[in-house]
């Protein structure tokens, strides 16, 4: 019969072809995977990555302008000031391992402004076998020299520093390691709106969030393939309530928003810090 398409679905197929719309996400996709592909390279390169991080929140030990009348010692010393305790937590984010003939400048971390570090402790560390130990014979200069047998892949520990002053006082590292340079620091750069754990909350809810969404737009999508390919049951459910060209339009928007959602809180929820966490 003249004007009756013998095969429907290939001529459905050839017009979504021929889409202005389709061939400009098929240039988008181009470009995003020639992106990805010199990332991956360059991903791909072995490297040593010293990095160090410090815990956003602090906690107060003694403050010392609301019990003056608190006295406490250390090593025989009296303290005359607040006393804050706070966390810092190196790591080898690299994939090449880092040893000690690799340590160019040893690697340290210092009270800025220098105050006297009353103690630290090694709170976790990774493995064992990397064989980390502190220096605490410079605790007096603000200082804590750190050392170690081996750093591969995700190896570090967390420091707990304890020392006279406010929270204002920060935790830095430095050192220089062979290859890399100056090390690594990342931050936390979200506002911290209690002492509690918001920070943790963050990096486990986020993922959760993300990998949610990306769950859900291909299915949206699978809606979408499903109207496309005449799927019988799908079109007349949906047609007693929708037009079917706006659903079409409203399921494509939606899967690809999902989907984009998704990319973009993976990418930018703060998940900073130690890969064996704190």
């Amino acid at each position: 019969m003249v004007g009756n398409d013998p095969n429907p679905k290939k001529g459905r197929i050839a017009d979504f072809l021929s889409n202005p719309i389709t061939g400009g996400i098929g240039v988008i996709l181009a470009i995003v995977g020639l992106g990805l592909a010199i990332w991956i390279y360059f991903a791909s390169q072995d490297e040593r990555a010293l990095t160090y991080f410090t815990h956003p929140v602090k906690s107060i030990v003694v403050d010392y302008g609301k019990t003056p009348k608190l006295q406490v010692q250390a090593g025989g010393k009296l303290i005359q000031g607040s006393i804050t305790s706070s966390q810092i937590a190196f790591w080898n984010a690299g994939d090449a391992s880092i040893r000690p003939q690799n340590v160019l400048k040893p690697f340290v971390v210092e009270a800025r402004p220098k105050v006297r570090i009353v103690d630290a402790i090694l709170k976790k560390t990774s493995r064992d076998v990397a064989g980390i130990k502190l220096d605490l014979t410079q605790l007096d200069q603000g200082r804590i020299p750190v050392s170690w047998k081996i750093l591969e892949n995700g190896d570090g520990a967390v420091i707990q520093v304890i020392y006279v002053g406010e929270p204002s006082v920060s935790l830095q590292g430095s050192g220089i390691i062979e290859q890399q340079g100056d090390i690594k620091k990342l931050e936390y750069n979200k506002a911290i709106g209690s002492r509690f754990t918001i920070y943790d909350e963050r990096r486990r809810i986020g993922p959760i969030i993300g990998w949610g969404s990306i769950i859900l737009g291909p299915i949206a999508l699978i809606f979408l393939a499903l109207d496309f390919f005449s799927v019988s049951w799908f079109r007349g459910a949906a047609s007693g309530l929708f037009n079917i060209q706006n659903l079409r339009f409203i399921i494509f928007i939606n899967g690809v928003g999902y989907l984009v959602l998704g990319i973009y809180i993976l990418w930018t929820t703060p998940i900073s810090g130690p890969p064996f966490g704190f």
